[in-house]
C-alpha cells in the first residue's frame, strides 16, 4: 500500500544490520521510497566503520529496494532536496 511519498530514515547505522533493513523494507512498502541518511555525530566516539563504509553497507544492503542515496549534508537540506515533509498530525 505504497503512498508514493518519500520518507527520511536517519541513523548512524554502525553497522547497518538486518533490523535496519527490515525497517527500510517496511517503510518502502508503506510509503513508496526511502532516503537513508547515514549520520555522523562528532560527539560520539568512533564506531566500527567510517561514514563512507556505512553508506556503502546501506547501499549494498538495500540495492533491491526503492532507496535513494544521498551525499553529506544537513538533514534539513536533505529533506528539502528529496521533498520530504513532516507527517500530518
Amino acid at each position: 500500500m505504497a503512498t508514493g511519498q518519500v520518507v527520511l530514515y536517519p541513523g548512524s547505522f554502525d553497522p547497518f544490520h538486518l533490523g535496519h533493513l527490515d525497517v527500510a523494507a517496511q517503510a518502502v512498502s508503506i510509503f513508496g521510497s526511502v532516503v537513508i541518511a547515514v549520520m555522523h555525530n562528532p560527539e560520539k566516539p568512533a564506531g566500527m566503520f567510517s561514514v563512507d563504509e556505512r553508506v556503502q553497507l546501506a547501499k549494498d544492503s538495500t540495492a533491491h529496494l526503492a532507496v535513494f542515496g544521498s551525499r553529506p549534508m544537513w538533514v534539513w537540506q536533505l529533506m528539502r532536496r528529496e521533498k520530504c515533509r513532516p507527517p500530518a498530525s
